[in-house]
């Protein structure tokens, strides 16, 4: 198959609110994700639409991108309209390079954070390949945002619902399922929601181990992350769970 994996927001960033490096996931997101498609004969092209930052030269040559728009961060802008414009500029991207080389990809990775740490491959994943796929459903019934893995047939509806994105709810992209439903609704359509995972996160407030869900931890998360992370796997090894509760500002 012919993967577009796209990643969207800021990836480098020490502040006293945020740290965000994409170095620190690099490596994993190469065993886990992009070698793991490889490996499994699998084409893989990256797409980035980001920040300018000091490190962005470096940036460039570890991923490769097959295209990539940086511009200049403004802290005053909206996080929800942002990280909406940066996944609308991408999928401008992929559409483009399917012209430019003849192809079509079979499904899109998109939205993906710089600032993950996956736990388990891409290919042990509860992925349906004809649907919307979403990592998790909260209790409360709204959704994860770190990634979402889509169809090629639901690219161009994809672009629609993010147009039409509600921004003044402070839900985020947590409302990504509802979005797609109304949609639905609302054209007539029939997009298919896939959640690759579920499960009772009531007391994911309590912020101890149990708040990570993990296929997937953030490198925001403490000082020492992937250790705590990996012990809190450890902890619900036994639970087939998936990603981590937290904020982010793209």
């Amino acid at each position: 198959m012919k993967i577009a994996i796209c990643l969207a927001g800021i990836h480098y960033e020490y502040s006293r609110t945020r740290f965000i490096d994409y170095r620190k996931s690099l490596a994993n997101y190469k065993k886990f994700i992009f070698d793991d498609l490889i490996n499994n004969n699998n084409t893989v092209h990256i797409f980035i639409s980001s920040y300018n930052s000091d490190i962005e030269t470096e940036l460039i040559n570890d991923f490769q991108p097959h295209d990539i728009e940086l511009t200049e961060f403004n802290p005053e802008d909206n996080s929800i309209v942002c990280i909406l414009n940066h996944n609308m500029k991408l999928i401008d991207m992929v559409k483009k390079n399917e012209i430019k080389l003849d192809i079509k990809y079979d499904y899109i990775i998109s939205s993906l954070r710089f600032d993950l740490v996956f736990f388990k491959k891409i290919s042990e994943m509860n992925i349906n390949y004809n649907a919307f796929n979403i990592c998790m459903k909260h209790s409360s019934g709204n959704a994860d945002g770190g990634f979402w893995i889509i169809t090629r047939n639901y690219l161009d509806d994809y672009k629609l619902i993010l147009k039409n994105f509600p921004i003044t709810i402070h839900e985020g992209l947590h409302v990504i399922n509802h979005t797609i439903i109304n949609y639905n609704k609302s054209n007539n359509k029939n997009l298919d929601i896939h959640y690759m995972y579920t499960i009772d996160d009531t007391d994911y407030k309590n912020r101890t181990c149990n708040q990570y869900y993990l296929i997937v931890g953030s490198t925001q998360a403490f000082n020492e992350p992937i250790d705590i992370m990996i012990k809190a796997l450890n902890t619900y090894k036994n639970m087939n769970l998936t990603l981590s509760y937290l904020n982010y500002n793209y």
